[in-house]
Order: C-alpha cells, then structure tokens, then sequence
C-alpha cells in the first residue's frame, strides 16, 4: 500500500491556516550540523598535545657541573707575567 499524505485538518473540515512565524520557529527548531573538529574539543586536544611536547622535549633537570675544592679551603693562585723583550 502507497502511503498518502495528509494535511492536518481541523475539528471543522477545514485545513488551517499556515503561519509564518511556525516556519520560522521549524527553522529555529532545527539541530545544526556541528563542523567543529573534535567536536568543539579542539582546544583542548591542542593543549594536551602542547603538554606531551613539552614533557618530551624539554629537559625537567638541569645539566649537573662538578666543581672540584681543595680540602682544607685554602685557595691557590699563581699569576704569570709575561715580559716582552
């Protein structure tokens, strides 16, 4: 069997009156499609992203140096004068 259309009829017979402030509010009513990507999360998977880089390329402990002291904490220094002839 065809399926028919029918139009909304009233109590009366009559088929009401079409308003056009219904079709703006059908237009209104209408989910939009989403075109962000992610979802709208994508700030926060650029942030994630941002993180992770940082944690691999940037060094968490700073280069130790060895700074060698004499014992008794006495410190020598020569000095050295260089003669021009």
């Amino acid at each position: 069997m065809a399926e028919l259309d029918h139009a909304p009829v009233s109590t009366n017979g009559s088929t009401p009156h079409v308003d056009e402030r219904e079709a703006e509010l059908e237009a209104l009513r209408t989910k939009p499609d989403n075109v962000h990507l992610f979802r709208g999360y994508g700030p926060l998977v650029v942030g994630a992203v941002l993180f992770v880089l940082m944690l691999i390329l940037a060094p968490s402990v700073a280069p130790e140096r060895v700074v060698e002291q004499p014992v008794d904490g006495t410190t020598t220094t020569t000095t050295t004068v260089e003669v021009t002839p």
